[in-house]
Parts: C-alpha cells; sequence; structure tokens
C-alpha cells in the first residue's frame, strides 16, 4: 500500500485520489491514490460504481502501465445512463499527460471551436469543422480519432463525465472557494459573478465555468475558469483530508460514478491507481493553446493552429512538456490555482 507523501513544511499529504477527486469530474484517470490509502473496499466501490465502455479504438491495453501516458478527457451534457439515443454534447475537450516518471501530470485544454479535419462527417464522408462536431457526428470515438490524427497523440484512455458530475462532486465536498478573475453573468441564470473569492456550491460553480459569451477572451476564458474549478476542488479535498476520511471518501465516490463513462483501454485499475500515487496537487500544470482567431469559409468563428500549437502537440508526444512550458510561460493557465 502506498504510503502518503510528506511536503516541504512537513504535513503529511493525501495521496492522489483524495487530493484529485474532481480530477474524476473532469480527469478520471488520477482519481486513484486516495482509496489505496483508504483501502481495497474503497477501490472496489469505485471501481464498481463508473460505467464502463469501448470509448477508443486502438490495442487491447496492457498490464502494466510503463512510461508516459495520456488520456482525452470530455465533459458531456449527457450522462450514461440516458439511453435516449441522442450523443449530447461536449464542449470540453482535454488531454491529460502523465510524464513517464509518474511524478508530474499535465491538462492541456483543446478549444472547442478549432478548426479541424474530421474523417467522418456523416455516410462516410469526411469534412473539416469546429472539433466539437466529432462529439456529434460520431460520438466519443470519433471524438479520440479526431483528436489522435490532430495531435499525432495516441491515447491510452478516455474519461466522459456528464456536467452533473461537476455539480455532484462539489456539493460532496461541501462546497468549494473560487476566486473570480473577470466579472460575467450567466447567459443560463442571470447569476452575476464579482471579481473576488467566493464560496460556491455545485450548482453555482458548473454555472460559473460554462460561460464564455461574456468573457473578454470567450472560450479560452471558459478553458480557464474550467481549471481553475480542477485545482480548487483539488486543494479542497486534500484540505479536508479526504483519504483519511471514508464516510466522505465513500460519499463522493457514490456521488460522481452515475456521471462517469471509463476506457482504461485494458489496463487494470490497481496498476493505474499504482502508477499515480506520487503526484500532488503542486505537481500539475495547465496549458493551453495559442488563440489564432479566424473565419471557416462559411463565416463561423473559428479557432485555427498554429506553429505554437504544433509544437505542443510535438512535446506531448516527447514527453518534454516542462521545456514547452518554459519556453511559452503566457500559454501556462496560472490563474488556474
Amino acid at each position: 500500500m502506498a504510503r502518503a507523501r510528506t511536503g516541504r513544511d512537513g504535513r503529511r499529504k493525501s495521496p492522489l485520489w483524495a487530493r484529485l477527486l474532481v480530477w474524476v469530474g473532469a480527469v478520471l484517470l488520477v482519481l486513484s491514490g486516495g482509496t489505496m490509502a483508504a483501502g481495497a473496499a474503497l477501490l472496489h466501490r469505485y471501481d464498481s460504481s463508473v460505467h464502463r465502455a469501448d470509448l477508443i479504438d486502438g490495442s487491447s491495453g496492457h498490464e502494466v502501465i510503463d512510461g508516459a501516458f495520456d488520456y482525452l478527457l470530455l465533459g458531456s451534457d449527457k450522462r450514461p445512463t440516458d439511453t435516449t439515443g441522442d450523443l449530447g454534447r461536449s464542449d470540453t475537450i482535454m488531454i491529460a499527460h502523465v510524464t513517464a516518471d509518474h511524478r508530474h501530470a499535465y491538462l492541456i485544454s483543446i478549444p472547442r471551436d478549432l478548426w479541424v479535419p474530421i474523417d467522418d462527417c456523416g455516410q462516410g464522408a469526411g469534412c473539416t469543422a469546429k472539433i466539437n462536431a466529432a462529439y456529434v457526428f460520431g460520438g466519443p470515438k470519433l471524438t479520440a480519432r479526431t483528436v489522435e490524427q490532430l495531435t499525432g497523440v495516441s491515447l491510452d484512455g478516455m474519461v466522459i463525465v456528464s456536467f452533473q458530475g461537476f455539480d455532484r462532486v462539489v456539493d460532496a465536498l461541501g462546497g468549494i472557494r473560487l476566486c473570480v478573475d473577470e466579472r460575467s453573468r450567466s447567459i443560463h441564470t442571470g447569476r452575476l459573478f464579482t471579481v473576488g473569492c467566493h464560496h460556491f456550491t455545485g450548482a453555482e460553480a458548473l454555472d460559473y465555468v460554462r460561460q464564455r459569451e461574456d468573457l473578454p477572451d470567450g472560450d479560452y476564458g471558459r478553458q480557464r475558469h474550467q481549471q481553475q474549478l480542477i485545482k480548487a476542488a483539488a486543494g479542497e479535498a486534500e484540505r479536508q483530508g479526504l483519504s483519511s476520511n471514508p464516510a466522505k471518501l465513500d460519499r463522493v465516490i457514490r456521488a460522481v460514478g452515475d456521471d462517469l463513462t471509463v476506457d482504461t483501454n485494458g489496463t487494470p485499475l490497481p496498476d493505474l491507481v499504482f502508477s499515480l500515487h506520487n503526484i500532488s496537487g503542486s505537481d500539475i500544470t495547465m496549458l493551453r493553446l495559442p488563440e489564432i482567431d479566424g473565419y471557416s469559409p462559411d463565416g463561423q468563428a473559428i479557432q485555427q493552429l498554429d506553429d505554437t500549437g504544433r509544437s505542443l502537440f510535438t512535446a506531448i508526444r516527447e514527453d518534454d512538456l516542462a521545456t514547452w512550458a518554459a519556453a511559452h510561460p503566457t500559454l501556462v493557465n496560472k490563474n488556474a490555482g
């Protein structure tokens, strides 16, 4: 069983799963270390509570995670238990990259309006469209294939979380403290978000991170706020010592399970757990692509990929994101913490 790490201030660090539980909301792959500390029963509870599905094409996985690996993380407006046949929408697309030494993680947001080739836009015909259209045309498999073709990164797994999952995790933590960096008003509820640090319920936090229309930097602002939510919830989980509170840990697992669909590509969960137990909240870096505005041939406002963005994808493939981040400090979302 893994031991909790000790920080520079001498305080005991709770393991990764408990600290970064909302990565289950947005980043399930790091939903690991706390269950090791909390016991096999909770690991089994987590393993049996989430929905499993074949979400990505490719190999059947491997028995032990060795080296760097990458997960695709999607936010969806559809719950796994929805049987209507509607694929729903996915406006949150991120790549989570874990370094080869399994001591650092990077979260890279991909703009929903990025203009990309999609190989099947209906009736087997390809097209060029906004990347979030891939989910509408072909669900998670086509989205994963589109991201792989765009980035050259071979995905090792995928997590889909419904928007309700964010809400439930935050409420299970008793709410979180978020520092609003730009005044905005929700187009969904009319709620006004004023600059400063405030306590948010799950519904309020979800409302906040879904906004983009009233932000000066639009979808890039929304990406930053989503990353801010992840870090804030991670900090709250750590502050509460979630791994040493089995009752609360169990409550959070049960709260989020119905909202998650997971494909570990054949990797046994205990191997995934062990590979992540050395990562702490301070070992996570949030990155974004450059904001390159443009218009599609039919007049849509889009985002475009430039050489800097392509170099980011190269850095993922080469497991050299530390060098890339040092060379592009303005593309590190420091406000996400």
